[in-house]
């Protein structure tokens, strides 16, 4: 698996010398260049791990990553010259998972995100595959549930497994015939209306949630999860 790395730094060289680094190594990169409504565009842009500055413009790297964790668990690895142990505690406290002192070295940070990486998605994370999350909702497959800030509600099966399918691929879109083959073995049988009708369903579910997320469908191509923002 390819692992895109976000990178929001204020500095244009020193983000550029990183993000050259970091492609060097595989990973793909999304540097960020409007510095408003940052938790938005690290969802939106699909990262798995975020380095975030902290002295930004508008607000600050500690604003940002409480705004993220409203929506998502992804890891972030502050990078900053501050060096006080209250600043470093606070990130922490923030929703941060790292916290790097500049000038820092690029193999400690590598070796920073492969760990972080790990630990989340790869050898040391838990052999139950995660739950499907987007913009803070998340899917519990084993229990048929749908959670949003706390609130959650029960899902049919079929409805789980339709909003699971496309949590996974978002912000793409799922092929009508894919959607009906999770339904049934075969769609040579489904009614016209069963799809239809199952994706009602699911979208009251969301709208009942009051979560940020709507379904949407694509003429000639089938559904996808649309973020309102």
């Amino acid at each position: 698996m390819k692992y895109k790395i976000g990178i929001v730094e204020d500095d244009k060289k020193a983000a550029e010398l990183l993000k050259e680094h970091l492609i060097r190594y595989g990973f793909d990169i999304w540097l960020c260049k409007s510095f408003s409504d940052i938790s938005g565009q690290v969802i939106e842009n699909q990262v798995h791990l975020l380095l975030l500055d902290i002295n930004l413009p508008q607000y600050d790297g500690f604003f940002w990553c409480k705004k993220l964790r409203q929506h998502s668990k992804i890891p972030v690895i502050f990078l900053s010259a501050r060096n006080m142990d209250l600043d470093q505690i606070y990130a922490i406290e923030c929703g941060g998972d790292d916290y790097i002192t500049k000038p820092f070295s690029y193999e400690i940070v590598t070796a920073k995100i492969n760990a972080c990486l790990r630990r989340v998605y790869g050898e040391y994370a838990s052999e139950n595959p995660a739950d499907p999350e987007v913009a803070g909702t998340t899917i519990h497959k084993d229990t048929l549930k749908l959670e949003y800030t706390g609130k959650v509600i029960s899902l049919t099966k079929n409805e789980s497994d339709i909003l699971a399918s496309l949590f996974q691929v978002y912000p793409k879109p799922v092929k009508r015939s894919t959607l009906l083959e999770l339904l049934w073995d075969t769609d040579l049988f489904v009614e016209e209306n069963t799809l239809n009708v199952n994706i009602g369903r699911a979208r009251k579910k969301l709208k009942e949630l009051e979560c940020p997320l709507e379904i949407k469908a694509i003429r000639n191509v089938g559904y996808v999860l649309e973020w309102k923002r």
